[in-house]
């Protein structure tokens, strides 16, 4: 099974960031999987994915490419071994 999702390929401007396909994995033993129904872009999405909050080389330590949109709404899919408090 695949899913798509946005990445931002380098530190930049709105241009870097592309659409990818990748392989739904299953969640590891403390994740839950989330169908996203809503994703929002935050001021700090933006920060980061420009470069304004850059720190030691990295924007606040955050690895390229990487997907922004931490804020999300959605269904939990799957759980990990160890997750408590949600489930599928």
């Amino acid at each position: 099974m695949t899913y798509k999702h946005v990445v931002a390929t380098r530190i930049g401007p709105p241009y870097v960031l592309q659409v990818v396909k990748d392989d739904l994995r299953a969640p590891g033993p403390k994740e839950a999987r989330i169908r996203v129904l809503a994703a929002s872009v935050s001021r700090p999405d933006i920060t980061v994915r420009s470069g304004e909050a850059l720190y030691t080389g990295t924007p606040l330590g955050q690895k390229v490419p990487f997907t922004p949109g931490y804020a999300v709404i959605g269904d939990v899919e799957a759980v990990g071994v160890e997750v408590t408090g949600v489930s599928a």
